[in-house]
């Protein structure tokens, strides 16, 4: 039988925006707890997570899901940890054999991505995902011990049909744990069109409306959990920033998006921060370099791609040179 691993529950606060913490003003990032080695980073796309404490499951819903070219997402449903998935990486599970030190994404119902650390046993139809080799890093945020076993339709692994939650200390996996595949966490999604009516350039909404949740949190998954600009990748100092104003649920496709830390959300909401469409270098208005931090960034950082999703999560051109032009008329 295969060593029992831990599996992480989040504490229900660490999903909350914060609105000031020492990660938001001028200064150098801090990831706090996270040390991604490099076969993590080469395989894992989504760096940063939440780890959720529930059990993982005997009965799971959409059995038949296609694995995606990407991503794969197991979302809990049962009730202490509905609204928590799992992101998993296709790619994980091409080889039979055992990886040693993977970290995976979970993201949260606030849209908040975390890290949780495991061994990644494959062989055959199943995959059995070890956290209890790594509990230092995984009791930090809180989890349970116990072992996330995979199991597939066939030998070729890419088409993910059950998964199961075993408790360290139990003599078999929980009955009662259950959670909804999902094929396609991030979906091809038909390009971004400007709505025509008028919207206003705002400064952060300071109450999060559903949709604003849903957009962050697909814009956490294709970024990877990291700013596009500064690279930080502190969920609570990460927002979903709109290019185009927000004027209606179509302002919310990601290609009208970008993941910016905090402060960097409100310099581009004040219209002190803009990205060339042509090159995406990143600009700031000059009132704002006295702050060595941010004129380190001018006309030096340049806008990361998504690291998943495709075409359809990178920022629209055209709201990018509609910003532009707004951005050198007021400044």
């Amino acid at each position: 039988m295969k060593k029992i691993g831990v599996k992480v529950r989040p504490l229900k606060e660490s999903d909350r925006k914060i609105a000031a913490i020492p990660a938001l003003q001028p200064g150098p990032i801090q990831t706090l707890y996270v040390i991604s080695p490099p076969d993590a980073s080469r395989l894992l796309r989504a760096a940063c997570v939440h780890v959720k404490t529930e059990r993982h499951v005997d009965r799971v819903s959409n059995s038949k899901a296609h694995m995606p070219p990407e991503l794969v997402g197991i979302r809990w449903t049962d009730p202490e940890s509905t609204g928590y998935m799992d992101l998993l990486q296709a790619e994980l599970f091409a080889n039979e054999g055992t990886v040693e030190e993977i970290t995976h994404a979970v993201l949260g119902p606030h849209g908040g991505l975390y890290q949780a650390r495991c061994r990644l046993i494959v062989q055959d139809t199943t995959a059995d995902l070890d956290y209890e080799a790594f509990p230092e890093f995984n009791k930090r945020w809180g989890m349970l011990l116990g072992l996330l076993r995979l199991h597939f339709l066939d030998g070729k692994r890419d088409r993910l049909i059950r998964v199961q939650w075993w408790y360290k200390g139990r003599k078999r996996f929980s009955p009662t744990a259950t959670a909804n595949i999902d094929p396609d966490p991030l979906p091809q999604l038909k390009p971004y069109k400007r709505e025509t009516r008028a919207g206003k350039y705002v400064t952060r909404e300071v109450r999060e409306r559903p949709g604003q949740i849903r957009f962050r949190s697909k814009l956490m998954m294709a970024y990877g959990g990291k700013c596009c600009i500064s690279g930080c990748s502190v969920s609570q100092a990460l927002d979903g920033a709109h290019i185009d104003p927000f004027s209606g649920a179509p302002s919310d496709h990601p290609q009208n998006g970008l993941l910016l830390r905090q402060d960097l959300h409100s310099l581009f909401d004040a219209n002190l921060l803009a990205v060339h469409p042509d090159t995406r270098i990143v600009h700031l208005a000059a009132r704002t370099l006295v702050w060595p931090e941010y004129a380190a960034l001018n006309e030096t950082a340049q806008l990361a791609d998504p690291k998943a999703g495709g075409d359809s999560y990178k920022p629209s051109h055209e709201a990018l040179k509609r910003r532009w032009r707004r951005f050198n008329r007021d400044t």
